[in-house]
């Protein structure tokens, strides 16, 4: 006949100790699974985005500027400060951009854009706004802008969507 063998006392703790340790990195690995994502999504709406929008009809993309060398010296460069802008058929869009130079303290403001188009067709367009570089301090510039805008359809005006920001562009002096 065969006796049920039964682990010592010693023997036991080591098991729950083992299972114990186990659960909790589990329980560990559960709740990274789902508080990470949440961390990373940040807040439901921001201020200055770098990417398109919910589609309203219209999206738009403020791109990095592009500085443009010339051989003359550094009075003759400029910066072409692009928007990418893509509509469905029979939208008009009106644009207003901001350039700016980036400072450690307040960013300096460099002048403004605006523009009203109409798409007959879906299409997309890249608006140059090409404007001479600036030198506003001892060696180089930072420069960025930020685009926002509203969408015409069927007689009615969107409100003004949220900003939208360029990368960083150095201007070296």
């Amino acid at each position: 006949m065969f006796t049920k063998k039964t682990d010592s006392a010693a023997e036991q703790a080591t098991r729950r100790s083992r299972f114990g340790k186990a659960g909790a990195a589990a329980a560990v690995l559960a709740f990274a699974a789902t508080a990470v994502p949440m961390a990373l999504a940040g807040p439901a709406q921001a201020t200055d985005d770098q990417h398109g929008d919910d589609h309203q009809g219209c999206e738009v993309w403020p791109l990095k500027p592009v500085v443009h060398y010339n051989d003359h010296g550094k009075h003759d460069d400029y910066v072409d400060y692009r928007v990418k802008v893509h509509c469905d058929e029979g939208y008009g869009i009106e644009l207003y951009d901001q350039r700016w130079e980036k400072d450690h303290g307040h960013d300096q403001y460099l002048g403004d854009w605006s523009k009203y188009d109409h798409f007959d067709q879906e299409d997309t367009s890249v608006y140059h706004i090409k404007k001479k570089a600036p030198d506003t301090e001892h060696g180089d510039e930072e420069v960025y802008h930020r685009v926002t805008y509203k969408v015409y359809y069927d007689g009615d005006w969107t409100g003004w969507h949220n900003w939208k920001k360029s990368h960083v562009e150095y201007v070296y002096q």
